[in-house]
């Protein structure tokens, strides 16, 4: 399992350095191998006799494959390969992680399953005894007790996204078959984030950064979990089924794309050195910022009377765009702030250059 667990940090290595193609492709490789050591199944079938942490973490290794290959098929639009697994979420629970077990001591990550893709199979080779655990290996219960809640959370909402975002959007599908699927989903959405922990969902700043001080690590899966969930209500808000009478909602997706791309400015904030490098953060708030300004380039409804003064209009009455339009072009505007002003979001790389004037352009036809 280390060597899938080093995959992992590749992957992830080459899409922070801007190469998320080659970590889609590279990805491929440990997601086989992932099938191969049967991590896909339930360690309760496959591995019966194993100790409760050696089943753990099998299935915490699953779901960060399971994980990594959703959430980059999201933003790449190409099918999703971790598609085939029995292994219940609930499953991860907060009592597996401690055993009276006495295997249960060793945190390494050797597995007694055997790789069907290894040499091993073919020239069976002599085990190697567990080593002790290291003391960085060693998490407190509440970090872990935390950490479990945050990848239960990811992973039904990646299941959910799964079928209903990647798979459809990488055949050029549409979203929804009729209005009606469409609020089903927008409910399935909102009832899961619903059932999240609060201090999961809390999009409060000032907490945040109360959090961020006691407990970074909390806050950084606050974030994510904030950023993939409202990106993905985001577009499921704006998806559009001409010949199914299926219309964008633009005001929802306006308000899911705040808090989406706020998700990154409150990264930006608490650890700038960090959303500096994030790729997957980065790119989630330029596709936001860059639909808000396609959404704001179409005329909103009839704009609202104002105070005699106030404004520009005709006869000294000014006229204003209800909040949320005004709140999304100012999302906009603080996005490009970002990427002019700041050396450490992209530096010199061609990409963030092209990402920058393809949002000036779009941010010029907002019409409000």
């Amino acid at each position: 399992m280390r060597a899938i667990q080093a995959m992992l940090l590749m992957a992830y290595f080459l899409m922070n350095d801007n190469h998320a193609s080659d970590a889609y492709a590279w990805a491929g490789i440990h997601l086989r191998q992932a099938y191969a050591m049967r991590l896909h199944r339930d360690p309760d079938i496959v591995t019966p006799d194993a100790s409760v942490l050696e089943k753990q973490q099998r299935r915490k290794l699953w779901h960060a494959v399971f994980h990594h290959d959703t959430f980059l098929t999201v933003l790449l639009t190409l099918p999703p390969t971790a598609t085939h697994s029995d292994v219940p979420v609930e499953s991860l629970a907060d009592e597996h992680e401690l055993s009276l077990d006495g295997l249960d001591t060793c945190l390494d990550t050797h597995s007694r399953v055997e790789n069907l893709m290894s040499i091993n199979v073919i020239a069976p080779q002599a085990c190697e005894p567990l080593r002790p655990a290291l003391p960085h290996h060693i998490v407190d219960p509440a970090t872990m007790k935390s950490d479990v809640a945050f990848m239960r959370s990811m992973w039904h909402l990646g299941n959910l996204v799964q079928e209903n975002f990647s798979s459809p959007s990488s055949l050029s599908l549409p979203l929804a078959n009729s209005p009606r699927h469409k609020d089903s989903l927008v409910l399935a959405f909102k009832r899961l984030y619903k059932s999240f922990p609060a201090h999961l969902t809390t999009l409060d700043h000032t907490i945040l950064q109360q959090q961020a001080a006691q407990h970074p690590r909390a806050t950084r899966q606050n974030l994510f979990l904030t950023s993939n969930y409202y990106h993905c209500l985001m577009l499921l808000h704006a998806a559009e089924n001409e010949p199914a009478g299926v219309e964008a909602n633009i005001k929802s997706a306006l308000e899911a794309a705040h808090e989406a791309i706020w998700a990154f400015f409150k990264l930006w904030a608490l650890y700038e050195s960090e959303a500096g490098v994030w790729w997957v953060f980065q790119h989630r708030a330029f596709e936001e910022a860059l639909l808000i300004a396609h959404l704001l380039a179409v005329p909103p409804p009839m704009p609202m009377p104002m105070p005699q003064g106030v404004g520009v209009g005709v006869g000294g009455v000014g006229v204003g765009f209800d909040a949320v339009y005004v709140q999304a072009k100012e999302d906009v505007a603080r996005m490009l702030e970002i990427m002019d002003r700041n050396f450490r979001y992209g530096g010199s790389l061609e990409m963030h250059r092209t990402r920058k004037e393809v949002l000036k352009e779009a941010f010029e036809r907002i019409v409000i």
